[in-house]
């Protein structure tokens, strides 16, 4: 009998974001067609995410913050986990994880991929990180069959840093569930009072929501200050769905702008599409991102979006969504004109790319190329 493939997916941390879907999705697919997926992650995890048919390894020393003892241990533990799984095939996530878990792989695995869901470098970070992450990247690149960005800005942003070759750097979307949200489209008034009232906003009114962890990167903070006239004149209800270190200091802030009332903390909402069709207009104002899943969930369920400059938001069709500058210029006034105009559809077919069944054909080509290039990556290192 011929032995399973062994994939060893590695992550800093399993939360609810967009790149632990995007990875639970690559490794599900991967079990279904046979392979024997295992996942590495650090111990800040949420280990009741994961489904029975991924084998879990906790890597102790694996955290989010830059630490050089505990950046060793993790090099030195992950090492160790692929010599003893003797693993075909390692995949890495997340930029402190795709620094480590790549470094401990060279010389182990056959084949090595790393995901880039959003960028380690660039304005949004301070000069020194984004240096080292810049110059960490480039080296890891070298000895990487393949990287996969989640959108076309994101991989060029890596290709004019130096990061990869275009011959070794393709774009594979996220999966979003469109037929999932595409169904509020069809929502009429008594479905969207049952929404609010099961998610306890306001029956009536105008409702803004925002979807995102609640950390300085997602600048919940800056949409808070930006709508609080909106909210204590009573033309707004916004209701902030996700949880994070940010929370207090969001409540207090909410407190302090006197808006304590009309800002709803939802937490963690496992409904996404009646979340999205309870509400008014998203507003996403991220300062790093991929391509934001949330914005391509909420125009399929027919939801205005108001976001600002971001890496990948010109990526989403321009129908459905208004675009602000990145310091949150124009934002009050545009979602109070969202809110008040007819929402513009954007057709189905327009949002095809991130369907699950065209992410399975592109990761279907992934193994085949990545089968291919390990010999040509071999060679290239030894010159």
């Amino acid at each position: 009998m011929t032995p399973k493939v062994r994939i060893l997916h590695i992550e800093t941390r399993h939360r609810r974001g967009g790149a632990e879907r995007n990875l639970l999705h690559t490794a599900l697919w991967e079990a279904d067609r046979g392979y024997e997926v295992h996942v590495a992650l650090g111990p800040d995890s949420f280990l009741d995410e994961m489904p029975p048919s991924l084998t879990i390894h906790t890597i102790p020393s694996l955290r989010r913050a830059v630490s050089p003892v505990n950046d060793l241990r993790a090099y030195l533990q992950l090492k160790d986990l692929i010599r003893e799984l003797r693993c075909d095939l390692v995949h890495t996530h997340q930029s402190k994880a795709g620094i480590i878990g790549r470094m401990a792989a060279r010389g182990q695995v056959g084949t090595v991929v790393h995901t880039v869901h959003m960028a380690s470098f660039g304005p949004a970070y301070r000069p020194a990180s984004s240096h080292a992450f810049v110059r960490a990247e480039r080296l890891c690149a070298r000895w990487t069959n393949l990287i996969v960005s989640v959108g076309e800005e994101l991989r060029q942003m890596y290709l004019e840093a130096g990061i990869g070759t275009a011959e070794r750097t393709v774009v594979i979307r996220s999966p979003i569930e469109l037929d999932n949200f595409a169904l509020i489209r069809g929502w009429g008034a008594s479905e969207r009072r049952e929404a609010r009232h099961a998610l306890r906003l306001p029956i009536d009114g105008n409702i803004a929501v925002v979807v995102a962890s609640l950390e300085p990167r997602k600048r919940v903070g800056l949409v808070l200050t930006e709508l609080a006239p909106l909210l204590r004149s009573g033309q707004l209800t916004l209701a902030v769905a996700g949880d994070g270190p940010e929370r207090g200091t969001l409540e207090r802030d909410s407190a302090n702008l006197d808006v304590s009332d009309e800002v709803r903390f939802l937490g963690h909402v496992s409904d996404m599409p009646r979340l999205l069709g309870a509400a008014d207009v998203l507003v996403h104002a991220s300062t790093v991102e991929g391509v934001p899943q949330v914005t391509i969930q909420a125009m399929a369920a027919g939801l205005p979006i108001v976001a600002t400059e971001m890496i990948g938001i010109h990526e989403i069709p321009s129908s459905g969504i208004a675009v602000v500058p990145k310091s949150g210029a124009g934002l009050r006034e545009t979602v109070l004109r969202m809110t008040s105009e007819a929402a513009r559809l954007v057709p189905m077919e327009d949002l095809a790319a991130w369907r699950s069944e065209n992410i399975d054909a592109a990761l279907e080509s992934m193994h085949r190329s990545v089968t291919r290039s390990s010999d040509q990556i071999t060679t290239s290192e030894t010159k």
